[in-house]
């Protein structure tokens, strides 16, 4: 079995798989100021909720496990974009006897060619998602992970990295709208009752709604005639239920994209 983490800027989320089938998966808000050992009390207290046995053996003893009984976790794969919290998880892994622990960066050999020309400022995240695309949808693809940020991610058609494109996200727009204007308040983030709004929420709620798809489906457009061929778009992130329902084309929706990613990686034995 492999335990997956993805720490991202506004939530931490765990997976646990055995073979290519998700178990279970739980999340949290990302605290950097936390320390091991509030991570630790986190991760027992939600293995104890779960089908986890009550004293978080399937963590700490190889021996045991989570539903499988000739199963147990022997390895974690950290996915993090907050530096200062992924020494934090490696330690917690490491305080797991019997758990092999493994940070996904750039310099892995993860089998991704990237034409990329800093490699190492590519979020692992991304690294993630697009290991992930590749291997169940195939190419051409563009990943489309809305979340903190906007990122889209791009694969040849041969497989290749391509690089991307990042924008604020929903959330930080909405931020920096309340933050730096007098008059404007912070609203909710959901689809508006009509695009015309009648009040000031309800012009920022349209205006962030629908600016955000209007945004998606116009960088897509551009990206794909650049890739060329017919990539699959797949949309994975937090905002990725709010909003990809509405984007033209009819998108691939997969919320686990990222935990795929790490459990594959994880697969290779890296």
């Amino acid at each position: 079995m492999i335990l997956v983490i993805d720490i991202g800027n506004s939530r931490i989320t765990v997976g646990v798989y055995q073979g290519s089938q998700l178990q279970r998966y739980f999340h949290t808000r990302t605290e950097p100021d936390k320390t091991e050992e509030d991570y630790h009390a986190w991760l027992k207290d939600e293995f104890r909720q779960g089908d986890m046995p009550s004293d978080q053996s399937a963590i700490h003893n190889p021996q045991s496990t989570i539903r499988n009984p000739q199963s147990a976790i022997r390895k974690a794969v950290i996915s993090s974009v907050v530096p200062s919290l992924t020494p934090v998880f490696v330690q917690v892994i490491k305080d797991c006897p019997g758990i092999e622990a493994g940070v996904v960066n750039p310099s892995l050999d993860i089998g991704l060619k990237l034409c990329y020309d800093a490699p190492s400022q590519l979020g692992a995240d991304r690294l993630a998602n697009v290991i992930a695309a590749r291997a169940l949808y195939g190419c051409p693809a563009i990943v489309i992970d809305l979340g903190t940020a906007v990122t889209f991610d791009c694969l040849s058609q041969k497989g290749e990295y391509l690089g991307g494109i990042i924008i604020p996200g929903p959330g930080l727009s909405s931020a920096a709208l309340s933050d730096k204007t007098a008059l404007l308040e912070l609203v909710d983030i959901s689809k508006p009752e009509a695009i015309i709004g009648k009040n000031t929420a309800d012009c920022i709620r349209s205006g962030l709604f629908y600016g955000t798809i209007a945004q998606i489906e116009g960088i897509v457009r551009r990206l794909k005639s650049e890739i060329g061929g017919e990539p699959k778009v797949i949309v994975t992130g937090g905002w990725a239920s709010l909003f990809a329902s509405e984007l033209e084309g009819n998108p691939e929706i997969n919320s686990f994209l990222t935990l795929e990613g790490l459990r594959i990686i994880g697969e290779r034995g890296q």
